[in-house]
Parts: structure tokens; sequence; C-alpha cells
């Protein structure tokens, strides 16, 4: 990394670190207000500093996710590296393959690891997401799950829906 850009860097972090104490210090003074409409505004204001942050981290994810797994791989390729070097100041640099996959027909699939000896590959899964909306819709119908086989939690969060007034609920 250039000089200029490791500056440039290194004062985004200080600056974020600012940002991080005054948006601490705004958000315990609009919660000592104990006023709904300005805690939420706050809130919402928030939310959309976030959002700017999270697309600018975004696209730096993007440049080191392409260096790990486009542009150094490829450089190692030409220059005849074969997995891993050494970098005098850094140290080893190594690139792995990482493997992963997905069933195109799922019964086929696991027909053919029983046939071979892979069932152990099989696994019965419940989505966590998928439980507790099924846990939701129990407990609503006054059929709670039971609390020694199921671990299920609830936590509150907020929505805006829609910007611009709103009367009070």
């Amino acid at each position: 990394m250039q000089p200029d850009t490791q500056a440039t860097a290194l004062t985004a972090a200080q600056e974020l670190e600012i940002l991080f104490e005054k948006v601490h210090r705004d958000t315990v003074e609009a919660l000592e207000t104990g006023k709904v409409d300005v805690v939420v505004v706050h809130f919402d204001q928030l939310r959309e500093v976030v959002k700017d942050l999270d697309r600018a981290l975004a696209e730096l994810k993007r440049v080191v996710e392409a260096m790990s797994t486009e542009q150094i791989p490829t450089l190692f390729v030409n220059n005849h590296i074969k997995k891993t070097t050494n970098i005098v100041g850094l140290g080893r640099v190594t690139v792995n393959t990482t493997w992963s996959g997905s069933l195109l027909h799922r019964t086929r699939a696991y027909a053919w690891l029983r046939e071979t000896g892979n069932q152990g590959l099989i696994t019965e899964t419940v989505n966590a997401r998928t439980l507790g909306v099924f846990a939701r819709a129990e407990v609503k119908a006054g059929r709670p799950l039971p609390s020694d086989i199921f671990n299920i939690t609830t936590k509150d969060h907020v929505s805006i829906s829609a910007r611009g007034d709103a009367d009070e609920e």
C-alpha cells in the first residue's frame, strides 16, 4: 500500500473512533429524553449512517476478496509458485483451495452416498429461522415447544416502514 493510502486508512480509522464516541454520546442523550420520537429519529439516522459505512466497507471487502481468490492465486501461477512462498517482513503466504458442494438431486445424491458407504455425510438439519417461525406459530396457538429439548429465544427489534409524519398509535 502506498504511504498516502496507509495514511488515509489510519485517518479513517481515527475518524471512526471519533464517530463512535459521538454516536454513543448522542444515543445516551436521546435515550435520556425518554421521548419515543426523539429516540426513533436518532435510531433511523444512525441506521442510515451504518448503511453508508456498510457500503464503503463492502467495497473494500470486495477488493480484499478479489485479491485473495483471484489476483494473488493468479500471480502464484504466473510466477511458478506451487502453493507457499515466504515474504520478507510478512511471513509465509499460502494459496489454499477450499472445496464446497451442494446437491443437485437430493434423493439421488442421498442414494448414491448410501450405496458408496458414505451415509455418514447425511445429516438431518432444522433451519433455525424455520424453527423460530414454527415456534412462534405454536406458542400463538397455545402449544409451546418443550423447553427441555428446544432452545427458543426471542429478541425485539425495530422496523420503520414509512418515512414522513405519522400519528402516534
